[in-house]
Parts: C-alpha cells; sequence; structure tokens
C-alpha cells in the first residue's frame, strides 16, 4: 500500500471502584487511503483476583456524544454504555504540529464521575478520567521512541503526565490543568515543582504488542500496519501518593499509567 494520509481520533475512559476493580474503554474511529473503520473496545481487571480481560469489535457504533467536560457513547455490538462527567475543568496541549504530522491531545474529563454498564453482568462506577487523541499524519511512523503516559486521581486532585522520548522529547506533568515547570518523569515518580507523586510496583492490566491489543484492525490491516503493529504496550494500576508542601499530610489515590514502546 503506498504511503498516504493517517488519521486517527481514539477516545479513552478509565474507571476505578473504591476496592480497586477497574476498567478502560475505548473508542475510535481511523482511515488511512481507502481503509476506513471503527473500533471499540472494553479491558476489564477484577479486583478480588486480578483477572483481566478484553471484548472489542469493528462495528463501534456512533460517535461518542460530547459536551464541555462530558463524554458518553453506545457500542451496541457490546453492549456497552459509557458516560464520563467531569469535577475538572478540561483542557488540552498539540504534541506534535508540523510536516510530520498533527497531533492534538484533549484531557476532556480529567477526574470525573465514571460509568461502564456492559450487558447484565458488568457494572462499574466509580472514579475516572476520559481523554480525546487526534491524529492526522502521512504514516503510521511519528517520531517518538518511547512514551509515558499516565493519570493520578484523588477526590480532590488530577495529575496528568506524558513523557515523549525520541527526537522531539517532550516531558508534560499537568496538575489539575496547570502545566508544571521542571518536571520530571521516572518510572516509579513523577516531580514537579516542590511536589512528588510516588507510585507502587502496581498490578499488570495489559502486556501486548498493538497487533494483540487491537486485534480485529490489526487483522484487516494485514501488512499494511508495518512495524506499527509491534508497538509494545505495558499497562497498570497502581496506588500513588502525592507528597506537596501545600498539603497538611500526604495523600493516596489511584494511578493508572503505561509505558510504550516503538519499533
Amino acid at each position: 500500500m503506498p504511503r498516504t494520509d493517517f488519521r486517527l481520533s481514539k477516545w479513552y475512559v478509565d474507571c476505578v471502584g473504591e476496592d480497586g476493580e477497574c476498567a478502560i474503554a475505548y473508542h475510535a474511529e481511523l482511515s488511512w487511503g481507502p481503509i476506513a473503520l471503527g473500533y471499540a473496545s472494553l479491558l476489564r481487571r477484577g479486583a478480588a483476583n486480578g483477572t483481566c480481560s478484553t471484548i472489542s469489535t469493528i462495528r463501534a457504533g456512533p460517535a461518542p456524544v460530547t459536551a464541555p467536560g462530558y463524554v458518553a457513547w453506545d457500542t451496541p455490538a457490546l453492549e456497552l454504555r459509557v458516560t464520563a462527567q467531569s469535577h475538572t475543568a478540561p483542557f488540552s496541549h498539540r504534541l506534535l504540529e508540523g510536516t510530520r504530522g498533527n497531533v492534538r491531545w484533549e484531557c476532556v474529563a480529567p477526574r470525573a464521575a465514571v460509568r461502564m454498564r456492559c450487558g447484565s453482568d458488568f457494572s462499574l462506577s466509580g472514579l475516572g478520567y476520559a481523554e480525546r487523541l487526534e491524529i492526522d499524519s502521512r504514516s503510521l511512523r511519528l517520531p517518538i521512541e518511547q512514551l509515558r503516559w499516565g493519570r493520578f486521581l484523588t477526590s480532590t486532585r488530577a495529575i496528568v503526565w506524558i513523557g515523549w522520548w525520541g527526537p522531539e522529547p517532550r516531558t508534560l506533568v499537568f496538575d489539575d490543568g496547570r502545566l508544571q515547570d521542571e518536571a520530571v518523569i521516572e518510572d516509579g515518580a513523577i516531580r514537579f515543582g516542590r511536589s512528588h507523586l510516588g507510585l507502587d510496583r502496581g498490578a499488570l492490566i495489559r502486556d501486548a504488542e498493538l497487533a494483540e491489543a487491537i486485534e480485529p484492525v490489526a487483522r484487516l490491516l494485514g501488512p499494511a500496519a508495518g512495524n506499527a503493529a509491534r508497538t509494545h504496550e505495558t499497562k497498570w494500576l497502581s496506588r500513588g501518593t502525592l507528597h506537596d508542601p501545600a498539603l497538611a499530610a500526604p495523600i493516596e489515590g489511584w494511578a493508572i499509567h503505561e509505558l510504550v514502546v516503538f519499533p
């Protein structure tokens, strides 16, 4: 297949219950040359036994319904319903702009009341997070070698980070939507200003190549996906502790974070 414009609009919503049960829902629309398809999935991790499971479809259904700080969608093929209503103002950042492509990231609901229902046997409500990523590029290859992304939530704070390593590196940490100076992203810690967020080793949610994580899409694209199918994602659920001089005592919350390695 000749190289041509690649466009992706991807929604991500997660939710963690008080007991540590978590779920992540995706809705994506992709076009690449003559190919146009939708994708939706639900990734779940149980609290009691830590079992992870994924269901997915290329019949993604209607695009998400949006309003300021709100997102919702239905995926009839999965009997999935997702809603997120933010307690914190949305914000956005352009991660890439130029001849190599455009990548716009929008944190629609940094700290939200999230509800997910799938069929008659799964329902989860709790604190969660929602974002949208839009990519417009000439190919599947972007100037990035490794990505560290994560979000940490408490009843009062939302910290989100993006560490982008490669030809055009970026280190971005947002505290309740405010971009922080002198930020550092490490394996088990996020540092910004005089604050420090520590993460425990966490529980594995997913450890797989992209071809496995989005199997129906990879199967349709076949050889056209090229090296992009070998992109490897490792995702964790961790307890985090935020140390901030402005706080009377450290505060704890749940973090979902990942390492993505591009071939």
